[in-house]
């Protein structure tokens, strides 16, 4: 090793040094604040939960809660934007909700690609098979399911007697076997009427109808309406749960940011730890990490995504929303960080709804494959939910590529011998070069060797 390959050396230890110095001192910091974000919410949650109640006609005038609606068309109120903070809250458990005593009762709809269950408790989505998709690689396995049970999909927070385990009615002369309507009766007057009915392309459509019967105005704070929670499969050993979100621009409608993917710097084992990591830090110990922890973003987005190496939740609001909340559990014990679920959760803006008014949300969700095809149909950048990276481009033409070759042959390990063909065949031109020079390079070898033996 001559001394300039020496100076290289040194110089990579010292930058390798220098980086891990880096890593370690910024970990400290955020570690810090992670625990000061922690302290805050606290404090703050010991005032901000503050139920719904009846407002005065006095009171009500002067609310610039969002989401109002007046009777026969009345203006809605208007709230302030909320600015962009991210808060974690290790160890929050989310709270058992109050039990009714009322039996839980299930129901099934159906179409040619799942099969969803829905529960009476909520009015919620417990489950989706879906359909030639199997859970393991065996011939006769079942079809996979994506459970939610844990975390249901649309449960409410903050809406007054309607809460994830409240008792809803399903209403048999509007529903079907691909559509669902409930009913149910909340506290200060409130009822709600939730339709949700089964799309193409694994998409569910969701609208909730808030009335107000009584003769006063009913306050709704700031709330939640589950995404439901994506679980680690057991026969998956490589099955990494992450979650991405597109941020809807908040003075331009219409207009979104770029997407968010929570992978970059393991964000999503950073709810739990209290700070991004990635690179050569590996897996942290989850000796001293809490079992459950939730991290919140207070931005308005236009959709959010669960996901998992193959499949995924997509949940996107149509009524203005005020951020969402990611909630993160990991396997208990001590040894190396495992991920096991990942839950969600879009927050929902204050609101009025004036007596004889009504208050109407509207969502949709794709529960399904993470297939490109069909993602890309569901929302703005919702292929992104793919995440192909720096090669985007040029993995979307190749999938294609792929796909067509499948229709031809019905198999894929068909197809991608045959696309493996294909390449070669197009860089075959630069290839053959290449070859016919180092051919060419052989033939003068024997006398290059002679002139290097006589000019020693």
């Amino acid at each position: 090793m001559n001394k300039q390959d020496i100076s290289i050396v040194v110089l990579l230890v010292i930058l390798l040094g220098g980086w891990l110095f880096y890593q370690h001192t910024q970990g400290k910091k955020q570690r810090a604040a992670f625990i000061e974000r922690q302290r805050q919410i606290a404090m703050a949650s010991a005032t901000n939960d503050a139920p719904a109640t009846a407002l005065s006609p006095k009171t009500a005038e002067s609310a610039t809660l969002s989401d109002a609606t007046a009777p026969a068309g009345g203006d809605q109120a208007q709230a302030a934007a909320p600015a962009e903070a991210v808060q974690a809250a290790p160890g929050a458990e989310p709270e058992a909700p109050v039990e009714t005593g009322v039996p839980e009762q299930t129901f099934e709809l159906k179409d040619g690609e799942m099969t969803m269950t829905l529960s009476s408790k909520g009015g919620s989505i417990l489950r989706a098979q879906l359909k030639g998709y199997r859970e393991t690689v065996a011939k006769d396995s079942a079809d996979i399911v994506l459970d939610s049970s844990g975390a249901p999909i649309l449960a409410l927070e903050g809406v007054p007697g309607l809460g994830a385990r409240a008792d809803f009615q399903l209403v048999p002369s509007s529903s079907s076997d691909t559509n669902a309507v409930f009913e149910a009766v909340g506290e200060a007057g409130l009822a709600i009427r939730r339709a949700i009915t089964l799309l193409p392309d694994y998409q569910v459509a969701v609208t909730d109808t808030l009335s107000n019967s009584s003769d006063a105005p009913v306050a709704i704070a700031s709330g939640a309406i589950g995404m439901g929670e994506m679980r680690r499969l057991e026969t998956n050993k490589v099955n990494t749960l992450l979650v991405d979100a597109l941020p809807a621009a908040q003075d331009r409608p219409g207009s979104y940011g770029k997407v968010d993917h929570w992978e970059k710097k393991g964000r999503v084992a950073s709810v739990l730890t209290g700070r991004e990591s990635g690179g050569c830090s590996g897996a942290p110990d989850a000796a001293f990490l809490p079992e459950y922890a939730t991290l919140s973003v207070d931005m308005p987005q236009a959709w959010v995504a669960l996901k998992s190496r193959f499949f995924a939740h997509v949940f996107m609001s149509d009524t203005p929303n005020a951020g969402y909340r990611i909630g993160v559990r990991r396997a208990p014990g001590a040894g190396a960080l495992q991920i096991v679920s990942v839950n969600g959760a879009m927050l929902m803006p204050p609101a009025v709804v004036q007596p004889g008014g009504e208050l109407t949300r509207s969502y949709r969700l794709y529960i399904g494959p993470k297939k490109f095809s069909v993602l890309r149909r569901f929302g703005p950048k919702s292929g992104d939910v793919m995440d192909f990276g720096t090669w985007k481009y040029i993995c979307i033409a190749v999938l294609w590529l792929l796909n067509m070759l499948y229709l031809v042959c019905h198999n894929y390990g068909v197809a991608i011998i045959l696309i493996t063909i294909l390449v070669r065949l197009a860089f075959w031109p630069l290839t053959h070069k290449s070859t016919e020079s180092m051919k060419k390079m052989q033939e003068i070898q024997p006398l290059l060797k002679e002139v290097q033996a006589k000019f020693k």
